[in-house]
């Protein structure tokens, strides 16, 4: 029986294997992303629920990618969730403080070093690129939405120019 066919029958046992088989993978490659142990950890369980609950309804029955991918992208989703949540989190902290006057102009805000850099590296990037990731990760847009709002005619070709302009900031922030 495979891998896949144990899952959709919700047996335990291969539930608990692939758990893991690839935690240790899951969280070194989600370790880019800057969330906290414990965050990782959540999203984690939280995308192997989705893998777990989607096998047993039969979504994953033609499945293009493996099983590992599948997780890794669910992972991936539910980081950039995690983000807004904490940046939703943030915004309601910053105004509480504000609107109690412990606001200081003064002090001086330290970003995390990864969001600073993203910080300067984004206006960097070309115009079209800006626009594309500003929609998809900022305004939360659908490809749909995406492909009414712009020139793009198909959704393959928004994912691969979002992939190439994720490239392009990665190196806009490696050489600095």
């Amino acid at each position: 029986m495979s891998e896949l066919q144990e899952l959709r029958e919700g047996l335990e046992k291969a539930q608990y294997r692939f758990y893991d088989q690839h935690k240790s993978a899951f969280l070194f490659f989600a370790d880019r992303y800057g969330l906290s142990k414990d965050d990782l950890l959540e999203v984690y369980q939280d995308a192997c629920l989705v893998v777990f609950e989607n096998a047993q309804k039969g979504k994953l029955d033609d499945l293009k990618s493996t099983l590992k991918s599948y997780l890794f992208g669910v992972g991936k989703f539910l980081i950039y969730k995690r983000y807004r949540e904490l940046k939703k989190q943030e915004e309601v902290s910053i105004e509480e403080e504000t609107s109690e006057s412990f606001f200081d102009p003064f002090i001086e805000q330290v970003p995390n070093p990864r969001v600073r850099s993203l910080q300067l590296a984004i206006p960097k990037l070309g115009k079209k690129c800006r626009a594309l990731l500003s929609m998809f990760y900022f305004e939360e847009k659908s490809l749909d939405e995406i492909m009414d709002s712009t020139d793009y005619k198909k959704k393959s070709v928004i994912k691969s120019q979002k992939s190439r302009c994720i490239k392009q900031l990665r190196e806009i922030i490696e050489n600095g």
